[in-house]
């Protein structure tokens, strides 16, 4: 955006005096910001999808679109007007402007991509919820800094000094998560800042995902006497299992039912596969569509809805639902 335009922007919307032309300026730099956003950050959650540049647009425009919409009430601010007035930092020059909206930016980014992750992913869910819980019923809480989220001791009130970065906490000993909640929040915390002299501070995101890693993962022998105090982990893989298990009898119901040729059975099989492999490695699902043209090349979008649609979707459903079950169990 060109010197001093955003500022004088940001100004008009404060004093409700701007344009049309205004908001979609603006609304387009928000956009930008955001595809920025998630290709640093984010990268991995779009690494198996088949259109990716595509993708990360959908998302970006997600996140930035409700800042511009007003409610149905006919005097309501829109979102970027309430959160100027919310804003308790002066925006005197270009710096200043530029600063609120990459911090507005970069936190809508993150919402968008949480809630994604909720929609498609029980077991990112329920581990969020769970540690939730764990940091508003004890002596925790959470803090945003540049659009991620961090659990800090209940007496922090700012982050200051160097955070651990994705690459160290991903590289942190897995001994560290076979705790029960509050104790391994306080172990990580005191780990952080006493072995890799940062901030005691945890990106709540990168945990949820490492507890999902690590739940996953096959233990060998050697490690099988620390699973009974890995409590908080949830057995994540025989949910996967058994699931696809049920997907599988009631595509058989539907292959013997002669609503699937032979050929079409594996297609939907594989599919699933699929789905519950990308499950389990934390990557973005794709379409439903795009799971069956792995493995039926020549399959358009137009055959996709008129005759596989119905069935994979229903099939999905009860795919979700009986992991979700087996999670709430």
């Amino acid at each position: 955006m060109k010197d001093k335009q955003l500022l004088n922007i940001i100004n008009k919307i404060r004093e409700n005096s701007y344009s049309k032309n205004d908001l979609n300026s603006l609304a387009n730099y928000c956009i930008s910001l955001s595809v920025h956003y998630l290709n640093r950050k984010h990268t991995s959650f779009f690494s198996s999808s088949n259109n990716q540049l595509e993708k990360i647009m959908d998302v970006a425009v997600d996140a930035v679109a409700p800042l511009f919409i007003p409610s149905n009430d006919k005097n309501a601010l829109l979102s970027i007007q309430s959160s100027l007035l919310k804003w308790n930092k002066p925006i005197n020059d270009e710096a200043d402007a530029d600063f609120f909206i990459n911090r507005i930016v970069w936190n809508r980014t993150e919402q968008t991509i949480i809630s994604i992750h909720k929609q498609n992913d029980p077991f990112f869910t329920k581990i969020y919820k769970t540690l939730s819980t764990c940091i508003s019923e004890n002596n925790f809480r959470k803090i945003s800094f540049l659009g991620t989220n961090y659990i800090v001791c209940d007496s922090v009130v700012r982050l200051t000094g160097k955070l651990i970065q994705k690459e160290k906490f991903d590289g942190l000993p897995d001994s560290l998560f076979f705790k029960k909640q509050n104790v391994l929040i306080t172990g990580l915390l005191d780990y952080i800042e006493q072995d890799e002299k940062c901030f005691p501070a945890i990106p709540f995101n990168l945990l949820v995902k490492r507890i999902k890693s690590i739940s996953f993962r096959d233990f060998n022998e050697s490690t099988v006497d620390e699973r009974p105090e890995l409590d908080f982990i949830l057995s994540l893989k025989p949910s996967i299992c058994k699931s696809l298990e049920n997907v599988k009898i009631k595509l058989d119901e539907y292959y013997f039912q002669k609503k699937l040729s032979s050929n079409e059975y594996e297609c939907m099989v594989s599919a699933f596969n699929n789905i519950s492999n990308d499950l389990m490695d934390g990557g973005n699902l794709d379409s439903l569509y795009e799971y069956l043209l792995i493995e039926m090349p020549e399959l358009t979008q137009k055959l996709f809805y008129d005759k596989y649609h119905r069935t994979m979707s229903y099939v999905y459903n009860i795919f979700r639902s009986h992991i979700i079950k087996q999670l709430e169990n």
